[in-house]
């Protein structure tokens, strides 16, 4: 039996808290993604519960062969937040298919002259 697995890629995140945080991902070749919904979202734990602590702002731009999703946060976002974070990037192509390509720990340097 051969088993074929469709999984996320792992990515941390890290950033200092408080602060404004944007990342840029470039899917190489793969222009026609850009036409799907695109969701980020940062909860506790590395399943899903009820936290949702944040979600980023999320801009797709397709050139001319590649798709490049940014995700931002505004600066106050991470003020208050505590340690066992998680985030992933879905998409949805309007079906009910939806697919996480990207996600992982999110790790918060502490802020020291404002924390």
């Amino acid at each position: 039996m051969t088993l074929l697995q469709q999984e996320r890629v792992r990515l941390d995140l890290g950033w200092v808290q408080g602060d404004a945080a944007s990342f840029a991902l470039r899917f190489v070749g793969q222009a026609a993604l850009a036409t799907q919904t695109w969701t980020a979202q940062i909860r506790r734990g590395s399943h899903r519960d009820d936290t949702l602590y944040a979600a980023f702002d999320v801009t797709v731009v397709a050139d001319v062969e590649d798709c490049v999703v940014t995700l931002a946060l505004q600066p106050t976002a991470s003020d208050e937040w505590s340690s066992d974070l998680w985030w992933d990037l879905e998409s949805s192509d309007g079906s009910s298919a939806v697919r996480t390509w990207v996600g992982g720990q999110v790790k918060l340097t502490r802020d020291t002259t404002h924390g």
